[in-house]
């Protein structure tokens, strides 16, 4: 039976942190085995701590790594890694404040069995409601994203890989997007896997997406500057086809993908200007209380 690590990046999530651990415990996956199911929690003060505790008393495959403030997301990865047992070579990487769907876990691992592939991840089905401006860009950008991904894999909020690359930088704001590079260093295939979902919130207020954008728009201008990978959604002209998918399918979204593009448009400005300006890098990200609010299954 393959044995693959769970990491579970947690910082104050109490609000979904409970569900998800019920839900990977509970996941029983044909030749798989997860163990351990290790939670990074940076800085928690809301009781997501206890949370792990409660049902790590119950579960010895859950293990609990405090850090008692916040140094990045990429950093907890790397404590996460550190702490593998020997011989585990595959693992699940997800954040606190998502929620697979049931069996996705089975979908996003079964390429793995694969000796040429190294990294795989799922599709994110936002939350938000389908109503207000903002939550419809939301849900835009993300059918966006898996047309962009159904072409050239870009993942994000749940991955599995294999770890043959040691660590992550761990100054990097975009930690998907570093391990996409380090995988392709090794000479693996990166694989988007339809049938593995996670559901996820986003942004509800304009202010807090363009913030969330230009945060990510800078991290993928360090990592290009760092690596020479380039994700792909990084250049406006790979984003032309997906987008023209959408309006064939979807003609009354026009005005949602305008806007989208718009806010995209002016977050890569901002966060272009950010590192011309030389200033530091978002490691440690803004909290965007939106982004917070309980999730739906």
């Amino acid at each position: 039976m393959n044995r693959v690590a769970v990491g579970i990046m947690v910082h104050n999530e109490v609000h979904s942190l409970e569900r998800l651990l019920t839900r990977v415990c509970a996941e029983a996956i044909p030749g798989w085995r997860l163990d351990p199911i290790v939670i990074v929690s940076s800085g928690s003060t809301d009781g997501s701590d206890e949370i792990v505790g409660a049902v790590a008393a119950t579960d010895p495959r859950v293990r609990l790594i405090t850090e008692p403030e916040r140094t990045g997301k990429a950093r907890a990865i790397n404590r996460f890694l550190s702490a593998l047992p020997p011989r585990v070579d595959r693992c699940i990487l997800l954040s606190g404040d998502v929620l697979p769907e049931r069996g996705a876990l089975a979908h996003l691992l079964a390429p793995l069995s694969r000796s040429g592939v190294g990294m795989t991840g799922g599709v994110v089905v936002p939350t938000n409601p389908k109503r207000g401006v903002v939550n419809r860009v939301v849900h835009v950008l993300w059918a966006l994203h898996h047309e962009v991904a159904s072409r050239r894999p870009k993942l994000g909020e749940m991955v599995a890989f294999r770890t043959g690359f040691g660590a992550i930088d761990g100054e990097s704001p975009v930690d998907e997007a570093s391990i996409e590079a380090a995988v392709e260093r090794l000479g693996l295939d990166v694989v988007y896997v339809p049938g593995a979902r996670v559901f996820n919130r986003g942004p509800s207020s304009l202010v807090e997406l363009i913030a969330q954008r230009r945060r990510i728009w800078t991290g993928h201008l360090w990592l290009r500057r760092t690596t020479e990978y380039a994700v792909s959604t990084y250049y406006f002209r790979g984003l032309v086809r997906p987008v023209m998918a959408l309006l064939w399918r979807h003609p009354s979204w026009a005005p949602y993908l305008v806007l989208a593009g718009l806010i995209e448009l002016w977050s890569r400005l901002l966060g272009t200007m950010d590192r011309v300006r030389g200033q530091r890098l978002p490691t440690i990200w803004r909290v965007l209380p939106s982004a917070k609010l309980r999730i739906g299954s």
